[in-house]
């Protein structure tokens, strides 16, 4: 008998192990990140000190300490703060779906994963409709070219 609930119970908790799937960085967790939580913690505002454009910028956190402990969501600032474990919940004014609350506590306990060329690359992106403009030459018959 003892047999049989114990290996009910490991079949169990492998079931519910299995059921939390990673999300995929780009798809579910930036869009969460840009869309409800950059406007008060990107690189134009950051407030309580916090950053959440990078992943060293989570693991660094701000004035309340590190906001992402990777594996650990429970123990993690951003997902206690979003998900109402802590106060001030946010983000401020609104509250984040249970989807996206998910999202959140699965990216962090799957290690929060952070792909290279994200967020902070195209922030560093040189894009031409801000580059100065260059003087062009007449170089005879083939045309202009930029100095």
């Amino acid at each position: 008998m003892h047999l049989r609930v114990l290996a009910i119970i490991c079949l169990f908790s492998v079931g519910v192990t299995l059921g939390a799937t990673q999300p995929d960085f780009a798809k579910d967790v930036e869009p969460i990140l840009e869309q409800r939580c950059i406007q008060c913690h990107g690189d134009k505002q950051q407030l309580s000190g916090l950053r959440v454009d990078s992943l060293e910028a989570l693991l660094e956190g701000g004035a309340r300490g590190p906001s992402v402990r990777p594996g650990d969501a429970d123990n993690s600032l951003l997902y206690r703060h979003v998900a109402g474990a802590a106060e001030p919940r946010m983000p401020f004014g609104s509250t984040l779906n249970p989807s996206e609350i998910a999202t959140l506590k699965n990216w962090i306990d799957a290690g929060a994963p952070w792909p290279e060329g994200t967020h902070e690359a195209a922030a560093k992106q040189e894009w031409w409709a801000y580059a100065s403009p260059e003087a062009a030459t007449w170089v005879g018959r083939t045309g202009f070219s930029a100095k």
